[in-house]
């Protein structure tokens, strides 16, 4: 792994005076943005918008403090380092379930016109992609895809803890970096365009045969359940997150490459043959990956001590 080419910035390293400061740089700026949004969204509501503010206030104080008082510890502790190692990625997953709240309010999409533009370029690329599937679909394609798909939630966090449990810290500072900043273009793209996604735009029209045997049909049901999604479409944080995942393998350990390479790509297929997203949300997700990967990896080097 190639190391850090630049000195940190001091004064923003000097802030936060943690071992990860990349990470924690990141989540500051993101709650902070977050608070304010919300504040926003919810002006009408002066009681909501001052929790959202207090509460994203003393999120930023939290994790400032706790990296101030473990850089401050003479003998670690062990506890004390996980928590504020993990806490930003902790962080980052804790937001798409606010996000449910404060798209709606900033940016209200009940026409679903976002969807209708994202459904009309799968038009254009594909003809009837619903006719498309129905003729390529096969049930027990649609079962493992579905098992695919769930892997997402592992593939986010395998490299991360697998060189953590190394004991490669510049490298788990690395990686985290990477994934909080695709987090961040997801989260920027839910709230700039915020679709739903097929499955619950026009789930009338999905083949039938996309409910496999049982397991694809299940799955669906599941994520058709979930309450507090916020527009998770565009783009895809499922391609996102699979592009990346054996990318960070290959740099940072390669013995998972060749595993985490087949489920990945099963992953990005399921996505528009599970008709979970639109073939646009997984282009986007394509193009976002190597701008994840170059900025993140710049703010670690430029952030974070070696």
């Amino acid at each position: 792994m190639q190391r850090s080419e630049h000195a940190p910035a001091p004064a923003l390293s000097a802030a936060f005076d943690s071992p990860t400061p990349s990470a924690d740089v990141i989540v500051q700026l993101l709650n902070a943005a977050l608070g304010v949004l919300a504040t926003a969204a919810f002006a009408s509501k002066p009681s909501l918008a001052a929790a959202y503010l207090a509460f994203h206030a003393a999120l930023g104080g939290a994790v400032y403090t706790l990296a101030r008082v473990q850089r401050a510890q003479t003998r670690r502790s062990r506890a004390l380092t996980f928590v504020c190692d993990w806490l930003p990625l902790v962080i980052f997953a804790s937001y798409y379930f606010e996000l449910s709240a404060i798209i709606p309010a900033l940016h209200p999409f009940s026409d679903h016109r976002y969807d209708r533009v994202l459904e009309a370029t799968d038009f254009w690329l594909l003809g009837d992609p619903n006719a498309v599937l129905t003729r390529l679909s096969a049930r027990w394609l649609s079962d493992l895809l579905t098992l695919c798909y769930a892997a997402y939630f592992p593939m986010i966090v395998i490299v991360p803890a697998v060189v953590y449990a190394r004991g490669d810290r510049e490298a788990f500072r690395r990686a985290s970096c990477i994934t909080l900043v695709a987090f961040a273009f997801t989260y920027t793209g839910y709230m700039m365009c915020p679709a739903v996604g097929p499955h619950l735009f026009s789930a009338e029209a999905r083949p039938a045969v996309l409910d496999g045997y049982g397991i694809a049909r299940r799955g669906y049901e599941l994520v058709r359940q979930v309450r507090a999604e916020p527009p998770d479409a565009f783009p895809s944080g499922h391609a996102l997150m699979a592009v990346l995942a054996p990318a960070l393998a290959w740099s940072f350990c390669r013995a998972l490459f060749a595993w985490l390479l087949p489920v990945a790509l099963g992953i990005v297929l399921a996505t528009i043959y599970l008709r979970y997203h639109y073939v646009a949300d997984v282009i986007a997700a394509l193009l976002l990956a190597p701008l994840a990967w170059k900025l993140g990896s710049w703010l670690d080097s430029r952030l974070s001590r070696t």
